[in-house]
């Protein structure tokens, strides 16, 4: 998914060549008294000002035109741009403050880190949804109206309930189902991880049921939960 918002048909590119004297020209012209102001102490607005300041000689007609349409769409509508920049920073925050368990051996943490971090993307993503959707009939820019318009139709109630679907089988309310393999020596190979068949309410009432068998620990038992947390997480 991309914004589109500097190019019409490519990303903007941070890393792209400036002019070699872009060290004297910033000196001289105190270009960094202006960026300052654009960016208002945040780096990457800095960073992307700069670059675009400074590359402004490469770019065409249209492509100029594609962006003062888009600048005046900012400038109508101030409120809703912060808005969008916001939910990007939210989910920059997001990713860094989450853990992972990165630096952990335990699988059932790590796979549990992973899901309530791509809920909280999902749910971030539905915001912008929300705000494209509430906001189209304001832009007028080929630029915002295109990049709603793709927000709308990528980010759609039946896209964001499949993710949410595929997170909640993901916990294994029900348990885990993996089919195996054996190999030499009866040795288990190519695990592979299954998905469990749903069952209609009359099965789950009047089917047929395997037995299963429970194991109750005192909830004094630390060493005993640890013990069956360990058993989970070799599968």
């Amino acid at each position: 998914m991309k914004a589109l918002l500097m190019h019409k048909k490519e990303d903007f590119d941070l890393q792209q060549d400036l002019p070699r004297n872009e060290a004297a020209l910033r000196q001289d012209l105190e270009l960094d008294t202006i960026l300052d102001a654009m960016a208002h102490e945040d780096e990457f607005l800095f960073e992307v000002a700069r670059v675009a300041l400074l590359s402004g000689l490469d770019n065409d007609i249209e492509t100029i035109s594609y962006r003062q349409a888009a600048m005046q769409d900012a400038l109508n509508n101030p409120d809703v741009v912060r808005s969008l920049y916001a939910l990007a920073v939210e989910a920059i925050e997001t990713k860094r403050n989450q853990r992972l368990g990165i630096f952990s051996r335990n699988p059932s943490a790590i796979l549990s880190g992973a899901i309530n971090l791509v809920w909280m993307f999902t749910d971030i993503l539905e915001k912008l949804r929300n705000v494209a959707r509430e906001s189209t009939e304001m832009f007028e820019s080929e630029a915002f109206s295109n990049l709603f318009a793709m927000l709308d139709h990528e980010l759609s109630e039946e896209y964001l309930a499949s993710i949410r679907d595929r997170l909640q089988e993901l916990k294994f309310r029900r348990g885990v189902s993996v089919s195996v393999e054996l190999g030499m020596g009866n040795e288990a190979r190519n695990y592979v991880l299954t998905r469990q068949k749903e069952k209609s309410f009359m099965q789950q009432v009047f089917g047929k049921h395997s037995p299963s068998y429970s194991l109750s620990i005192n909830p004094r038992d630390q060493a005993g939960g640890r013990a069956l947390w360990e058993l989970r997480d070799r599968g």
